[in-house]
């Protein structure tokens, strides 16, 4: 059952959410953190200008600008995905926008 969400983009989606909120909380740069064999989210976290902030055993941070995470992840995300990504960036940078009705999680 979980599996079926992998490679979905679900993660992708949920980073939006934060790097939305975060952009306007004024917040400009922020750590997230993943199990090291998770490999999907570290390469997910490198392909938006994530670096390397600590290794903690089992656990991998790294650190990102906000606002350079956020237009490598407009860039990265095709299809349905996509939109519902680039419209919630915009919506929390004060456009007003409305999500596609295919992006709700189908893609």
């Amino acid at each position: 059952m979980l599996d079926d969400w992998h490679g979905k983009g679900l993660a992708r989606l949920l980073l939006t959410a934060v790097l939305a909120d975060a952009r306007a909380a004024g917040i400009t740069r922020l750590t997230a953190g993943t199990l090291a064999e998770n490999r999907a989210t570290r390469h997910l976290f490198r392909s938006l200008g994530g670096l390397s902030a600590t290794r903690d055993a089992p656990v991998v941070s790294c650190r990102f600008d906000t606002e350079t995470a956020a237009q490598k992840l407009e860039q990265i995300t095709p299809g349905p995905a996509g939109d519902a990504v680039r419209a919630g960036l915009k919506a929390a940078a004060g456009q007003e926008c409305e999500l596609p009705a295919r992006s709700r999680l189908s893609a």
